[in-house]
């Protein structure tokens, strides 16, 4: 019998060890190390970005970077492969690589009404010629948590956060800073912008732009019914999009709330794309993707009505393929555990039978030992058209 290429969406096991890197040992270092985010490299390299605690008990944040085949690359960092950014009280980090190999870092700052935006060069130093020694800080008089980040297509960095006075008034921060480090003045006011949903946000930590500037945003508001998930679209001059829904603003109007948006897509047309969870009437989580058209209706040329109901898994990230394709990642059920589950859809919405096994990619870990819960998270897509996924694995005793 003559050998047979792997097919789209097959488990490449010429990654790593049997098509796995194991990153195990960083929950090692001293103190412990809790990787956040991640991206990797056009040269194969990771980077990881988390929080810990030294084994003085001061509490840091640090960008990591291994070598392809998973050694700490020493040529980043101190040396031993860790940039430590001393600044922080919060574990809510993210991370985002521009295109010349410089690192955006945005975290909790000093206290709790600020966030800071840190530019690292590519061996891991601070960029001194970005905003004030190599790091901006947003700050206000109420609250600040929850940063995400995402870059627009002019490479500056659109950072989202959760903004209020307490846990009855959180709303959402929008801000843009340009490429030197300075908030953006043409963008919303003074280079900020304040998004106010119905209800208090509970959670909002989606957020994508496509390349004309729109920003997709998606999380969940607080009701009596439990947790509403919603979408949000900002114009890429910083204002809400009053077209869309109500001051930008759309509730995911199925399931019986208790859900979230926890990923969003912005397709070059401007709608929203938003992937999330709700309960329905009996009790169960259903695990959903919509498409929104830009005036905040479902847009009925997607899925059936607008929607796809995916039961039976859980979806992790998604992100959106020049053609219009959507891939996600997650977990699906099986009779005894959940595995890893990728899938990829066209752009009606129906499954792309050309990946997988009719459309999806179940993926059974079985290397890991004893799990009984893997998922698939963070999702990238390379250069030549593979895909790259965080395995998150639990046991169960």
């Amino acid at each position: 019998m003559g050998l047979a290429e792997a097919a789209t969406g097959d488990w490449d096991r010429s990654y790593g060890a049997e098509g796995h890197l194991s990153l195990t040992d960083w929950f090692t270092e001293p103190g412990g190390f809790q990787p956040s985010t991640w991206q990797p490299q056009a040269d194969g390299k990771l980077l990881l970005a988390g929080w810990g605690h030294t084994a003085s008990s001061a509490q840091s944040y640090w960008v990591v970077r291994l070598n392809a085949d998973g050694t700490r690359d020493t040529s980043f960092g101190g040396g031993d492969g860790i940039a430590t950014l001393t600044f922080g009280n919060s574990g809510w980090i993210d991370l985002a690589l521009q295109a010349d190999g410089r690192i955006l870092f945005v975290g909790g700052g000093t206290s709790s009404q600020e966030i800071r935006l840190v530019r690292l060069n590519t061996d891991g130093s601070r960029d001194t010629s970005f905003a004030t020694g190599g790091e901006l800080v947003i700050g206000d008089t109420r609250r600040i948590e929850n940063p995400r980040l995402a870059l627009a297509p002019d490479g500056s960095a659109i950072v989202l956060a959760k903004i209020g006075t307490s846990n009855q008034t959180m709303r959402m921060l929008v801000a843009k800073a340009t490429s030197a480090g300075v908030l953006d003045a043409s963008f919303g006011t003074g280079g900020l912008t304040e998004i106010v949903p119905p209800f208090t946000v509970v959670e909002a930590g989606a957020l994508a732009v496509n390349g004309n500037g729109v920003i997709g945003i998606g999380g969940a508001y607080r009701q009596s019914i439990g947790r509403i998930p919603f979408v949000a679209r900002v114009r890429s001059n910083g204002q809400p999009d009053s077209a869309f829904g109500t001051n930008g603003v759309v509730e995911v109007p199925f399931f019986n709330g208790d859900g979230t948006v926890g990923s969003v897509a912005v397709t070059s047309d401007g709608k929203v794309v938003a992937a999330g969870e709700g309960g329905d009437n009996n009790g169960w989580r259903q695990r959903f993707i919509a498409r929104f058209n830009t005036n905040g209706a479902l847009d009925p040329t997607f899925g059936s009505g607008g929607r796809i109901v995916a039961s039976g898994t859980w979806i992790a990230s998604m992100l959106l393929e020049p053609d219009g394709k959507l891939v996600v990642a997650g977990d699906v059920s099986e009779p005894v555990w959940n595995i890893g589950w990728l899938a990829r859809y066209n752009v009606d919405g129906s499954p792309d039978v050309t990946f997988g096994l009719r459309g999806s990619s179940p993926v059974d870990f079985a290397v890991m030992a004893g799990t009984r819960l893997q998922r698939l998270d963070r999702l990238h897509r390379d250069a030549d058209g593979s895909y790259r996924a965080i395995v998150m694995a639990w046991r169960y005793r």
